[in-house]
């Protein structure tokens, strides 16, 4: 969960939520699995690599710091509930002061791990701007009528 998040420092991994992972980690679990999760990216930080949340984490750095530009007029995402915290705020980052210019779309019902985070927290804003769908085009009427009659 330490990637997942986008938590970079001990003081981060100290505090972070583990929503949906059963029992709580004590402090010294915790320090324990920070120290080798920290010496295996330190090893990777040697020899040039980075993990994907990694990868994130420096794009979205440089945006921020400005070493960076976004070369999008507008950012469309599907399946936003499969994305992790570092990855939406990167894809918020894509588009700077044009928020308008990010249409996300996903299925909040198939999050693997539920934990309460909403978009609101990655800059995402979208009161006014979201849409619920209704119908669902992926079931077909085979599948439908499967169900239904298990449910009877």
């Amino acid at each position: 969960m330490i990637a997942p998040q986008g938590l970079g420092t001990w003081a981060e991994y100290r505090v972070a939520r583990r929503p949906g992972r059963g029992r709580p980690l004590s402090v010294s679990e915790r320090k324990t699995l920070w120290t080798v999760l920290e010496r295996a990216l330190t090893d990777m930080q040697s020899h040039g690599r980075l993990d994907w949340t990694g990868l994130c984490r420096f794009a979205l750095r440089a945006l921020e710091e400005g070493r960076a530009k976004s070369s999008f007029d507008a950012v469309l995402v599907d399946e936003i509930q499969d994305l992790r915290p570092v990855e939406l705020r990167f894809l918020r980052a894509l588009v700077g002061k044009s928020p308008e210019r990010l249409a996300l779309y996903g299925d909040a019902g198939q999050r693997l791990y539920a934990g309460g985070v909403t978009l609101s927290a990655f800059g995402i804003d979208v009161r006014g701007r979201s849409h619920v769908l209704r119908l669902d085009y992926r079931t077909t009427e085979q599948i439908r009528r499967a169900a239904d009659s298990i449910l009877e």
